[in-house]
């Protein structure tokens, strides 16, 4: 494997150990100032966001769960600069609801930082759950 393509796999990882353990900073200092990142457009208006949109989208999320998703790697592939993971994200809402997603993302990285990410995921089980926690949030 290349010096790139083990960057590009070690950054990924370190994505969702990060991300996992609700430590939002150090995740969103992965990605250089000028990165792109591009989310499902039912998932996010603006679909394609800069470092610092990231961070504060992750930021309202936290408000959403009960504690931070656990999330655990299914597969990677790295090659040339890119790696893309697949991993399964699982948690509790605030109202109590259990969910377990899956989720797809695609990571370039150059100089140690990841300068692009593609995340897809299943937007109608996403907004689905979503939906329903707030059907039955009395608030």
């Amino acid at each position: 494997m290349s010096t790139n393509a083990m960057q590009a796999s070690e950054l990924a990882r370190k994505y969702i150990e990060t991300l996992g353990a609700g430590r939002v900073d150090e995740c969103v200092n992965l990605f250089s100032d000028d990165a792109v990142l591009l989310f499902p457009k039912t998932v996010s208006t603006p679909h394609r966001l800069g470092k610092e949109d990231f961070r504060t989208m992750l930021g309202r999320a936290s408000s959403v769960f009960d504690g931070w998703p656990r999330y655990s790697l299914i597969h990677q592939t790295s090659e040339s600069n890119r790696s893309c993971i697949e991993f399964r994200g699982v948690g509790k809402l605030k109202d109590g609801a259990e969910f377990e997603f899956l989720y797809c993302i695609v990571f370039v990285a150059e100089d140690g930082l990841i300068t692009e990410m593609r995340e897809y995921l299943d937007t109608h089980h996403m907004l689905t759950t979503f939906r329903s926690a707030s059907a039955r949030d009395p608030a």
